[in-house]
């Protein structure tokens, strides 16, 4: 009877696994230095074994290269499922600051800051008179709106001087 594909990653990654499992802990301490950014030699200095014996263990097919490896390509993958949750966080953040209900100075400030630092490189979509005069707009706008509590500046008059 021929195995699967499936049954054959399995049985791989079981084989694997168990590899993993035979370092001893002053391998596992080796690995941990070498993933914290220290090179072999310094990792090697740190746990006082020979730089021969730690290249050694490095060699392609080794346990610990092995083990190296792994948990580099898991912390590289916790790092990107990280960075995920993060771009998600601060796009509904930004989507929240950017809604119509937020105060209006605040999201001219976040649609400035989004633009000037990210939007700007692709060019402006008016010709920048045009671009300054809608920005003054909005700001005089929110201004009124938030200083007397009016939308339309044209009646501003109604309020009393102090």
């Amino acid at each position: 009877m021929r195995a699967t594909i499936e049954e054959k990653r399995l049985a791989k990654q079981a084989e694997k696994q168990a590899a993993l499992e035979r370092i001893d802990a002053l391998q596992q301490q080796f690995v941990e230095l070498l993933l914290t950014g220290k090179s072999i030699a310094e990792a090697a200095r740190r746990l006082r074994i020979g730089r021969r014996t730690a290249t050694y263990w490095m060699q392609e097919d080794s346990l610990v290269r092995y083990a190296y490896e792994h948990e580099r390509q898991k912390a590289a993958t916790e790092f990107r499922e990280r960075i995920t949750k993060l771009h998600d966080l601060v796009l509904s953040a930004l989507e929240d600051a950017l809604s119509s209900e937020t105060d209006p100075d605040v999201r001219i400030s976040v649609a400035k800051f989004i633009y000037s630092s990210n939007l700007a490189q692709y060019g402006t979509l008016a010709p920048l008179p045009d671009a300054e005069r809608l920005v003054n707009d909005v700001l005089t706008e929110a201004q009124n709106v938030a200083v007397f509590g009016l939308n339309d500046p044209g009646r501003i008059e109604l309020v009393e001087d102090e």
